[in-house]
């Protein structure tokens, strides 16, 4: 089996070396890498219908503005702008729907990406450190976040945390006299949008958050669509007032969470804390709440077009995530504490609803919304539907359910059959969970097929489904197991093979790592597709986010 997993390895690492851009200059030529405008055009539409509707970046007037002087004269643009530009048709760029322009956006936005890093922290930091600095900052993160560009998020979010304070982005702007409103709404929108991305990265990274974040408790943005910012009105003028749909409205919506969302990270993230079940009750309860919020928010449209949907799904999903983390380890313990059982049942509920999001993906013949291209190739947060917390959550409730359907059974009894009521009723009402898992597992089976080299949810949904099916017929779980284990390789090479075949590229030679074969079964140690071996040999499904 080591063979097979040294030639899967190479593979994937090669075709992630194919999409990465060998970089001579670090600050490239990007004006003769940027796709037609119409490319541009289709990316920069899909980003402002999407993104920036939760995560207020831009001046909407004021970039449109830019954006069309920009193709008067492309070569007299600030680099400001163009690195925007890039990192704008990077994150839209996921939402074409034309797989192969998607693509080739996502074959240039790595050197984008590092552009705009130089550009950032490089020895031109100084000309990034106003408004326009750290709004490509909040793009880049964006950008890597969207498309899985690697990388870690929490140590460029903390660089863009100082940068923030360095230009007094945390102040209130109201102070600083005199400031045009645009101005004002601007810098809070953006201080916003910061706090944001930073809270987002340290959940994921387990980092704690700054102390100014944690007692974070800014001014709000006025409820006021972009329109009617005028650059050159002063504060006094006559704003919208709430309960008014405007570009603002789903920022404000997120902000009413923020304080709870702090909360919960800095519980999460406190290892030195004690996690208390009264706590995850009410953390749970508060963010069910803002749940319904949200739907009430979106309930209240009376359109029903995709972006709409996209954001109740964004929207939805990140709370649900939370509540997931929330709850996981009381759930846990409720296989052997029947005290925790709610905490059970509340994560098998958010994690339904999380995966019910890419129940309409039906890859290969193309996703058919902008949440399901979003899933396709984000990280994190950005997974939705197809993110590992959401599987992990699935199996094990599953594998706990065939558990207690076993040991219900007296000791000595007979296998149980299926002309047994009791397991027909069992398995019947697994069947949905089933069915979910095994949809999650084709649509990830078809986006590595694509092109993207992500192969560990894969991998391990397989060894979760052979443990399932082992458990439900009685057998002992190992041998199914590592040959699902075997067979999702084979899959893996296989579909890689293709993708090389296809591209017209040469695999290399296999590097000393991956083709030391000393040990004929040396899983022990082994941290392959980035995660470990070992463990899945030994079994250990069933103590899943533990």
């Amino acid at each position: 089996m080591v063979p097979l997993i040294n030639e899967a390895v190479n593979f994937r690492v090669t075709t992630k070396s194919i999409e990465s851009s060998k970089l001579q200059d670090v600050m490239p030529e990007l004006l003769s890498t940027l796709p037609s405008r119409g490319t541009c055009d289709q990316a920069l539409e899909g980003y402002l219908r999407t993104f920036e509707q939760i995560f207020r970046v831009l001046h909407i007037p004021t970039f449109r503005h830019e954006y069309e002087q920009f193709w008067t004269n492309p070569e007299c643009a600030p680099t400001a702008f163009v690195l925007k530009l890039v990192l704008i048709v990077t994150i839209g760029g996921v939402l074409i729907a034309d797989r192969a322009v998607s693509d080739e956006i996502r074959r240039l936005a790595r050197g984008w990406t590092y552009a705009a890093q130089w550009w950032i922290m490089g020895p031109t930091e100084r000309e990034a450190m106003n408004l326009n600095g750290v709004q490509v900052f909040c793009l880049l993160i964006l950008a890597r976040e969207v498309n899985s560009l690697g990388g870690a998020a929490s140590i460029a979010t903390e660089s863009l945390l100082k940068l923030a304070f360095t230009i007094g982005l945390h102040l209130d702007p109201s102070t600083f006299h005199p400031l045009p409103i645009l101005q004002i709404e601007l810098r809070r929108r953006l201080w916003i949008t910061v706090v944001e991305i930073t809270v987002l990265t340290s959940l994921d990274s387990t980092l704690p958050l700054s102390l100014l974040v944690s007692t974070f408790k800014p001014k709000p943005p006025t409820n006021i669509s972009d329109e009617d910012l005028d650059p050159e009105s002063q504060p006094d003028v006559r704003l919208a007032t709430n309960g008014i749909k405007t570009d603002c409205s789903l920022q404000l919506l997120l902000l009413k969470s923020l304080p709870l969302r702090i909360q919960i990270v800095n519980q999460l993230n406190n290892v030195h804390g004690e996690h208390s079940y009264e706590r995850a009750l009410e953390f749970g309860n508060k963010l069910i709440s803002h749940c319904r919020d949200i739907a009430t928010h979106f309930d209240k449209e009376t359109s029903h077009h995709d972006s709409g949907q996209f954001h109740r799904k964004f929207l939805d999903t990140y709370m649900r995530r939370l509540i997931l983390f929330v709850h996981r380890p009381f759930s846990l313990q409720s296989r052997r504490d029947p005290r925790f059982f709610l905490s059970r049942k509340i994560c098998l509920e958010s994690s339904l609803i999380t995966v019910a999001y890419a129940e309409n993906m039906n890859l290969p013949y193309g996703p058919s919304d902008d949440f399901s291209r979003m899933c396709i190739r984000g990280s994190g947060l950005f997974k939705g539907g197809l993110s590992s917390d959401a599987i992990s959550a699935i199996g094990a409730e599953i594998i706990t359910q065939v558990e207690e359907e076993t040991g219900s059974r007296a000791p000595g009894s007979s296998v149980a059959t299926t002309s047994d009521p009791l397991v027909r009723l069992s398995r019947m009402n697994r069947e949905p969970l089933m069915r979910r898992l095994e949809h999650v597992h084709e649509q990830l089976r078809q986006i590595i097929a694509l092109g993207r080299p992500s192969t560990k949810r894969y991998i391990f949904t397989s060894g979760v489904l052979a443990q399932i099916k082992a458990m439900e017929a009685g057998e002992d779980p190992k041998p199914m197991v590592l040959e699902a284990l075997k067979d999702g390789l084979r899959e893996c090479v296989s579909l890689f093979r293709e993708l090389v075949r296809e591209n017209g590229n040469f695999i290399g030679a296999p590097t000393p790592a991956m083709t030391d074969d000393s040990n004929s079964f040396a899983f022990e140690g082994m941290n392959w597709f980035g995660f470990d071996f070992g463990s899945l040999v030994g079994i250990s499904f069933t103590t899943l986010g533990e």
